[in-house]
């Protein structure tokens, strides 16, 4: 406000202020861009990583699944054969019954 641009000298120190501040908008226009940058950077990180921990998860489902149907399998061939066992064991036994009781 106290600048007389009228005279040379005053006319200079007007445009060194004013060089002065483009300078100090530059920088800033400079950071803030930075920033952004950055903050763009970080926002796709993040998206990459939030897609791969999506798919492990996904991918220690199908493992966990495909386990237990295994496991069930397994389980289920077990009572089977138990069964199977039982069911001669009892066959035997009544063959020896009645053979003891004709005998």
């Amino acid at each position: 406000a106290a600048i007389n641009v009228t005279t040379a000298q005053g006319a200079q120190d007007a445009v060194q202020m004013a060089d002065a501040a483009l300078s100090q908008l530059g920088s800033s226009r400079a950071y803030l861009g930075s920033t952004q940058n950055q903050l763009n950077s970080t926002i796709t990180s993040l998206a990459a990583t939030e897609v791969n921990t999506r798919s492990a998860e996904s991918n220690i489902r199908d493992v966990d699944l495909a386990e237990e149907i295994m496991n069930f399998s397994r389980m289920e061939s077990l009572n089977q054969a138990r069964t199977f066992a039982h069911n001669q064991a009892r066959a035997v036994n009544q063959q020896n019954v009645v053979s003891l009781l004709q005998g």
